[in-house]
Parts: C-alpha cells; sequence; structure tokens
C-alpha cells in the first residue's frame, strides 16, 4: 500500500469524528457438569480455557472534515476514549471557533452606524469620522 502525505490546517477543520473501540472476545465457553464436584470443576476449566483464550482488537477510526476534503484515519493501537482525551484540545478550539460571533458584512456595520446616528446615540461629527474610519480601514 502506498502513504500518502497530504496536510490539513487547523483553522479549516470542521468537524472531528472518533468511532469504533476496543471488542474482547473469547471462546465463550460455560462449564457444568454432573453433582456438585463435577459441576464445580466444569465452570473451573470453561473459565480457563476463556481466560487463556480472550483476545481484545481495537479498531478506531477517527474523521476529519475541512472545508474541502475529509480524511479517515484508523489505529489498532489505542480505543477511542483515550484518543478522544488526546484531540480534545483541538475539539475544544474548534468548538470555540464555531462558537464565535459570526462576522458582519460591511453593508451591515455601515446600517448600524447609520441607526446609531439617526437615533442621536451618535452626533454628526461622531458619525462622519465613524463612518470615515471605517471606509479607510478597506471596508468599502
Amino acid at each position: 500500500m502506498q502513504a500518502y502525505q497530504a496536510s490539513l490546517q487547523f483553522n479549516d477543520l470542521t468537524a472531528i469524528e472518533i468511532s469504533g473501540g476496543s471488542q474482547t472476545t473469547n471462546m465463550g465457553l460455560a462449564g457444568g457438569a454432573f453433582g456438585l464436584v463435577g459441576a464445580a470443576e466444569g465452570i473451573a476449566l470453561a473459565a480457563l480455557v476463556n481466560a487463556l483464550t480472550t483476545r481484545t482488537m481495537t479498531n478506531t477510526y477517527v474523521r476529519l472534515a475541512s472545508t474541502d476534503a475529509e480524511v479517515f484515519l484508523h489505529t489498532d493501537q489505542l480505543d477511542s476514549a483515550p484518543l478522544r482525551l488526546l484531540l480534545s484540545p483541538a475539539v475544544v478550539r474548534m468548538e470555540a471557533r464555531r462558537m464565535s460571533p459570526v462576522r458582519t458584512s460591511p453593508a451591515d456595520e455601515l446600517e448600524k452606524l447609520h441607526r446609531l446616528h439617526h437615533s442621536e446615540a451618535l452626533t454628526d461629527q461622531e458619525y462622519a469620522l465613524a463612518k470615515a474610519r471605517f471606509l479607510s480601514d478597506g471596508n468599502s
């Protein structure tokens, strides 16, 4: 299998999803026999066989989505809970960025200035100065 290299910019991430995890299996034997001693021996033997055949398989998947791509990653080394803890700072920053105030358009900002002036919260001079400053900042 050929390895590919790619980079995702953190600011472009829109989702981090973690799924899968560990699954433990064994022979699934249940012991028993006739009589109290036979039942005890059968249960002990079944428990021993189950303990010797217990296997844990880990298949954890991570989906990173950005504004124009998505990447799927797989690990058989980390369960989903520890991986979620490792990625927690990135998830928190992404959620904080998502919750940040939406930027308004230049037209909305000019409308806001106009309303403030119209309601006499800004004087003619303050309005003219704020509008000139806004337009000189490259918002026209």
